[in-house]
């Protein structure tokens, strides 16, 4: 009882060093939480998009064989209608030489994917044009997003939807046709729909100017040589992966095509995992630098109590009350400090991490833009769960900053009136 009460005095005489003590244990305490709140904010949402990325599977030809058949949209129906695909889109690209272009895409093929440049390149008197192949679903997903269409989408056979940019360089309006297919083979493609970016996209560099749907692809008779179609599957779960490729064996349009889990997620959020890791190394740094500016500024804070320890000494104060009561008013104030701290982490981090998730729903949307994956839940509630999810690492430290705390308390209170009090009676005799 005695200590408590000399501890509360201590409090009331010693305000000024007390708050001093209290702003920087505040301040070491906060900058540890608040980066522990943030990689578990930044680990909780990647975590979260990992698992539905973990879900997507890519069909596409194995190029090792000489003979790929092309995929019609009967196979794509076959597969949507397996209970465990949650999902399904096809994305394709051919090339197709168009009669009456004055501009066109070069193509080119790497590793037999066609990838579209914006320069002319003419095999034959016509020029040739790369075509992105989409699926209903697929077009419909991708133009719902940041895209203007007038007219609609291409869902009907013989019919295509160009870009705004494509129908001005080649003076083309809603409903002309296009002229397509070797000269002896001609086809028409009806424009239905002109689309214009509201805003830049990482994903229009993928795609061509001009868009069809897998019916009019097949209608068209393209040679499998100038023709590329890979197909990215969503399942209701990772674990169903063995279970598709068993169907797709069945299958004779599938022989020739390989399935793998999609590896997207790195490349797709590398910056997202590099920001991670580093709020990892800032936590592990902070956690080591608090405790060494602990023990640097503390005895600067406490040194100045030096005259209220030797006359409490002085005024007949056991050496053991003096410092336990000492002690005791220390943890005290790393107890508030770290209540505080917690409290205010908490308050500040659904406002500080905005942009975050942000930034990680605009990166979805750029580079998986066919892909349904939903943003991570993110409220109070789930700040709190994070937040006891942190005890296990904060709990130990804060046991280990009372430790070292309490340590350098107890020594100077010690050295302060034991050794003051005994310099001060040498000097009397």
């Amino acid at each position: 009882m005695i200590i408590i009460k000399q501890a509360l005095l201590n409090f009331r005489r010693n305000k000024w060093h007390d708050s001093m003590i209290a702003a920087l244990f505040f301040c070491l305490i906060f900058l540890f939480c608040f980066l522990l709140q943030l990689y578990k904010v930044a680990d909780y949402s990647l975590s979260e998009m990992q698992k539905q990325t973990a879900t997507v599977v890519t069909v596409e030809p194995s190029f090792k064989e000489e003979q790929v058949e092309n995929l019609t949209a009967e196979d794509l129906q076959t597969i949507k209608a397996l209970p465990y695909v949650k999902e399904i889109n096809m994305i394709g690209y051919t090339s197709l030489e168009i009669d009456g272009l004055q501009t066109s895409e070069k193509i080119t093929k790497t590793e037999g994917a066609i990838v579209s440049d914006t320069d002319l390149f003419e095999t034959s008197e016509f020029p040739t044009m790369g075509v992105t192949i989409l699926s209903d679903e697929a077009l419909k997903k991708y133009f719902s997003q940041n895209w203007s269409i007038k007219g609609g989408l291409p869902s009907e056979v013989k019919t295509c939807l160009v870009t705004k940019q494509f129908a001005e360089e080649n003076q083309l309006k809603l409903f002309d046709e296009l002229s397509v297919g070797e000269t002896n083979q001609r086809q028409k493609l009806k424009i239905v729909g002109i689309a214009n970016p509201k805003k830049n996209s990482a994903t229009q560099a993928f795609y061509s100017s001009i868009f069809i749907n897998p019916i009019t692809n097949q209608s068209l008779n393209v040679p499998q040589d100038n023709n590329f179609s890979t197909i990215s599957i969503q399942l209701t779960s990772s674990k169903k992966l063995g279970a598709l490729k068993k169907e797709l064996h069945k299958i004779s349009s599938f022989n020739h095509y390989r399935v793998y889990k999609d590896q997207s997620f790195v490349q797709v959020y590398e910056v997202f995992l590099n920001q991670k890791e580093m709020l990892l190394n800032g936590v592990i740094a902070s956690g080591i630098l608090n405790l060494f500016l602990l023990s640097l500024f503390y005895y600067y804070f406490f040194k100045k109590r030096q005259s209220d320890l030797f006359s409490l000494h002085l005024m007949g104060l056991r050496q053991s009350y003096l410092i336990l009561s000492n002690i005791l008013e220390i943890v005290l104030i790393v107890i508030i400090c770290w209540l505080s701290a917690c409290i205010l982490t908490n308050l500040l981090t659904i406002e500080v991490t905005k942009d975050w998730f942000s930034r990680l729903q605009q990166t979805t949307r750029d580079y998986l833009p066919l892909l349904s994956l939903k943003q991570p839940i993110f409220n109070s509630a789930v700040v709190q769960q994070l937040f006891v999810g942190s005890l296990i690492i904060l709990v130990p430290y804060l046991i280990g900053f009372m430790v070292i705390t309490s340590a350098l308390t107890g020594r100077l209170s010690y050295i302060y009136s034991s050794y003051s009090y005994q310099s001060r009676r040498l000097m009397k005799s």
